[in-house]
């Protein structure tokens, strides 16, 4: 049973890290496209980005909102601009602990074939979507958390492994000196990778 509350939000689409290919999480290049993007038409790019700007990218308005889309159809627009442009999309599904927006559909009923749960991540609910993840623990930098173990997705693998991360990682703020920790609200992030063919589906 979980002890975390999440929320069913939707889907993050980001550009693939060919340099750190091996960490599936939402940090990274996600909503990126506009209407300067090579490849597709700029009024198509416009749409998309304008769209975001209304309907995705607005964590900044409420602390209860993460940057994730739960129109289906948008993201599957979205997907084939990313195919037009010849950019490898990741496409996610997340459940977090922000309850916008809803998603409505039980992500984790509707793991199949075309969903494969990658584990968890704790990182900011939009913008850069900075993870702590990725810059404590899978670059290695912080020498007091390199004991603790990621996935082959670079991932934290259950829930408890990551309160265990988020406890010790606040004792070391506590006592850090050398401001070496991003120390803003961070939201967690369940994570699943869509791995089906395009248009996505996962019905």
């Amino acid at each position: 049973m979980s002890k975390i509350e999440l929320y069913s939000n939707g889907l993050i689409i980001r550009t693939i890290d060919k340099i750190h290919e091996k960490y599936l999480g939402v940090e990274g290049d996600c909503w990126n496209i506009d209407e300067d993007t090579e490849g597709i038409d700029p009024n198509e790019g416009k749409f998309l980005n304008n769209f975001c700007s209304k309907n995705i990218n607005i964590s900044w308005s409420g602390d209860d909102i993460v940057e994730a889309s739960a129109d289906i159809n948008f993201a599957n627009r979205y997907v084939n601009a990313y195919l037009q442009a010849n950019l490898q999309p990741l496409v996610l599904l997340c459940k977090t602990n922000k309850t916008i927006p809803t998603f409505h559909m039980d992500i984790e009923s509707r793991a199949n074939g075309n969903l494969i749960f990658i584990g968890f991540d704790y990182a900011y609910s939009g913008g850069s979507f900075y993870s702590c993840v990725f810059s404590d623990l899978y670059t290695k930098r912080i020498p007091e958390l390199r004991d603790i173990d990621l996935n082959a997705y670079g991932l934290i693998n259950s829930e408890e492994e990551l309160t265990n991360f988020i406890e010790r990682r606040n004792e070391l703020i506590i006592k850090d000196e050398a401001s070496r920790f991003e120390a803003e609200e961070f939201t967690i992030y369940k994570l699943w990778k869509y791995a089906g063919e395009f248009p996505i589906d996962i019905t």
